[in-house]
């Protein structure tokens, strides 16, 4: 007789069995409501019973149960210390097979009459999911910082109220992600991702939560505020109708929030003054936008760009200003910063001193205030840079500072802006654009590549890619030479123009994320193509620690049809693979060990360099992971 496995795979819990093993009737054909419970065999029943990750599993007890609706058990064993069973004589009545262990999700597998006829042997794997894990934390009221009871926290399966000292628990529940809804006494609710990677020895332990309290600003609360995307770089554009780097290519100002009437138009990101969003001559913003960002000395200075419609004169002058939420010092309002008020066609850009939230992380938003009439003047934003100094109206300057050695002619390159970056704690980015339509509106707003909409209803810009790990969200674009092709089907594309090289010491356009490296995220990579089967695409992997030193790094990896080392090319590598579509797996992966720096903050750039060719190059991104 024969001895086999059940599919070849461990069972992991009911649910899953029933989609991927499906329960197999004993019911006789023709016999829909009777169920053959006679003996036509006996074997023994043996198998290992581990956890998820492979870890054996002791004192698992494995029932032979009947198969009908009684369950009668009729054999059972128990897993040793390294979690294997065997179990004699087991007829084929009691083929309802059952794992259970206290603390684990039981698992139970129904098994075929005919095996026990014609096997002595039967060989069953199971693998139990964990379920003792626990979601606690603590709920504060943002008001005054006191802890909040009475708020009932709910993941739609166990639920819980915080006691008298804020503190929440939810229990018995497997590791997996979950989403919690918590609902404040007064009405209001807020809600919270709580991922299977934040489980520690069972234990998903969530950030301090501070709801409630009143508005920091229209319509946001603190812990809304708290949880605002990063402005992970320093540089930050919103046009749609210029070249350069502020062609709309680059104008990824766009996907930020934006909480009142707001445009995407060719001149700039613009706010519009509108009373139904505030009563004229409130001293609070009429229309904004926000993130949170980790000020430094090298980032300290907050530079405007912008330009008016409709405000012609110091009397229609759009008034505007930024006001700062200092989430370190755990702050239950906003601070001025300062105000300023302007009009006409012409661009100006204003600075703001950030000094006194020097060391913190805070909240940060912009926008225009409603003192006076008239209504919907525009305020189109075309730059907002962070910088080391006050900046000019210069449209092209780069931000000022400290050239990094070995990358003196790298636009934007300088030691205060590239280590000033806000650390990135994710680990995943995109380059796919989700299959958004881009493309909105017809004649001067059907803007190629980008939905730049007058209806405040419709999409605007990149505003597709909020809330998303998409590359535009996570990664800093430093656009030098040429335009690059964000919502590219095969992923996000930086190129080089077409003009004659090579030019290693000198990308064309980068971008760039800051990390805090350490044994989960020492290995980074890079799934990449380019666009030609005979002209390589040059690009380099940068590494930059925190005191400004620019390390040039080698795949320790990769699986390019054709990939180099550029000799004589300042650290640079050449790529050919014109292959990848969409697919993950026919892409070239580029690996590069990150560990010679764990514990540090590295900002990690990859860049697009013209090569020999006379012609456009181009570097594809699908995707970027650390591991």
């Amino acid at each position: 007789m024969s001895q086999r496995n059940v599919r070849g795979a461990a069972l992991r819990c009911l649910l899953t069995i029933v989609l991927s093993l499906p329960f197999l009737s004993c019911v006789q054909k023709g016999e829909q409501n009777v169920w053959d419970d006679s003996v036509i065999g006996k074997a023994t029943l043996s198998g290992r019973v581990t956890d998820t990750y492979g870890t054996p599993l002791s004192g698992v007890t494995v029932s032979c149960m009947g198969t009908d609706s009684k369950r009668e058990l009729r054999a059972s064993g128990l897993t040793d210390e390294d979690g294997r069973f065997e179990i004699r004589d087991v007829p084929s009545n009691a083929r309802y097979i059952r794992f259970a262990l206290e603390g684990y999700a039981s698992c139970s597998y129904t098994l075929e009459a005919s095996r026990f006829k014609y096997e002595d042997e039967i060989v069953l794997n199971a693998a139990l999911l964990f379920s003792k894990a626990v979601i606690t934390g603590t709920v504060t009221d943002a008001s005054d910082g006191s802890p909040m009871q009475g708020v009932d926290v709910t993941n739609g399966i166990a639920t819980s109220r915080t006691d008298e000292n804020g503190v929440y628990s939810l229990e018995k529940l497997t590791i997996k992600s979950y989403e919690l809804t918590f609902s404040i006494p007064g009405g209001s609710t807020y809600t919270r991702s709580v991922s299977a990677a934040d489980f520690v020895d069972g234990v998903a332990t969530v950030p301090d939560l501070r709801l409630g309290g009143e508005d920091v600003w229209p319509s946001r609360k603190w812990q809304e505020l708290a949880d605002a995307a990063p402005w992970y770089g320093n540089e930050f554009r919103g046009s749609t109708g210029f070249t350069g780097r502020n062609h709309y290519s680059a104008g990824y100002m766009s996907s930020w929030p934006f909480v009142g009437m707001f445009r995407y138009e060719a001149e700039g990101c613009a706010l519009l003054t509108n009373s139904a969003f505030g009563a004229i001559g409130s001293p609070d913003f009429n229309a904004y936008t926000y993130g949170r960002k980790f000020i430094f000395e090298g980032n300290r200075y907050m530079n405007v760009m912008v330009r008016t419609h409709g405000a012609n004169s110091e009397e229609t002058a759009v008034h505007f200003g930024v006001e700062v939420l200092d989430i370190s010092a755990g702050a239950t309002s906003a601070v001025k910063v300062g105000e300023a008020s302007h009009f006409g066609s012409e661009y100006a850009t204003y600075t703001f001193d950030l000094e006194r939230f020097v060391g913190h992380e805070v909240v940060i938003a912009y926008g225009i205030y409603f003192p006076n009439g008239p209504e919907n003047r525009h305020l189109p934003c075309r730059r907002i840079a962070f910088s080391s100094e006050p900046m000019s109206t210069d449209t092209e300057a780069v931000l000022p500072g400290t050239k990094i050695a070995g990358m003196e002619n790298w636009a934007f390159a300088t030691v205060e802006n590239l280590t000033s970056f806000t650390v990135n704690k994710e680990t995943v980015f995109t380059g796919k654009n989700f299959g958004h339509n881009m493309a909105k509106g017809e004649g001067d707003n059907a803007v190629n590549g980008v939905g730049r909409t007058h209806n405040p209803g419709g999409q605007q810009g990149y505003s597709g890619f909020a809330g998303t790990n998409h590359i535009i969200m996570n990664w800093s674009l430093q656009y030098d030479r040429a335009d690059v092709e964000p919502v590219n089907q095969e992923g996000f594309t930086i190129k080089t123009n077409s003009s004659s090289g090579p030019r290693y010491d000198s990308p064309d356009t980068y971008i760039a994320s800051k990390f805090h490296i350490g044994p989960a995220n020492s290995h980074i990579h890079f799934l990449l193509r380019n666009s030609s089967s005979t002209i390589p695409t040059v690009f380099r992997v940068t590494a930059i620690t925190s005191d400004g030193t620019a390390v040039s790094l080698s795949p320790v990896s990769n699986t390019a049809l054709d990939a180099s080392e550029v000799k004589d090319g300042k650290g640079c590598w050449q790529l050919t693979h014109n292959k990848g579509d969409g697919n993950p797996e026919d892409y070239a992966d580029f690996e590069y060990d990150l560990s010679q720096f764990n514990g540090k903050d590295v900002t990690i750039v990859l860049s697009v360099h013209k090569g020999r060719s006379s012609k456009e190059e181009k570097l594809c991104i699908y995707s970027i992971e650390l591991k």
